[in-house]
Formats: C-alpha cells, structure tokens, sequence
C-alpha cells in the first residue's frame, strides 16, 4: 500500500476504520442481547480517526516498532 496516492490510501483505511467499527458495535450488541442501532456519527468519526492514525504513523513504520520492541527480548 505504499505506492498508493496518500487520498486513496485515506480513503481505504477511511473503509476499514468504518467497517472495523460497525462490526464491533455489531458483536457489542449481540453479546448485549440488545438491538443493533448503528451510530452514523460514531462510525464516521471513528473511521477518520483511523485514517488519520496511519497517515500520522504509517504501517510499515508500526512493523518496524514491533520488530524492534520484539528482538529487545531476545538474549544475545
């Protein structure tokens, strides 16, 4: 996704932060036993936030994070 224009790279991760959330107000409700109402206002919001994070901190940057984070634990 690095070769992607950094507007439909938005965009897509707009999608994904969007749907991510539908489907945890989605499961949230159904373990709830309650009615699934979706809050438009929530989603939008939420799915921007998302898009937002990963233009203020990139995938591949994230990766980086864990491999090092994850070969600090390792004895020499």
């Amino acid at each position: 996704m690095n070769k992607l224009p950094p507007a439909l790279k938005f965009i897509i991760m707009f999608v994904l932060g969007a749907a991510a959330m539908i489907a945890a107000q989605w499961l949230a409700s159904y373990l709830r036993g309650r009615v699934f109402e979706i809050d438009w206002i929530y989603i939008i919001g939420m799915g921007i936030l998302v898009a937002l994070l990963d233009l203020a901190i990139p995938a591949s940057k994230r990766k980086e994070n864990r491999e090092r984070l994850k070969n600090s634990f390792k004895k020499d």
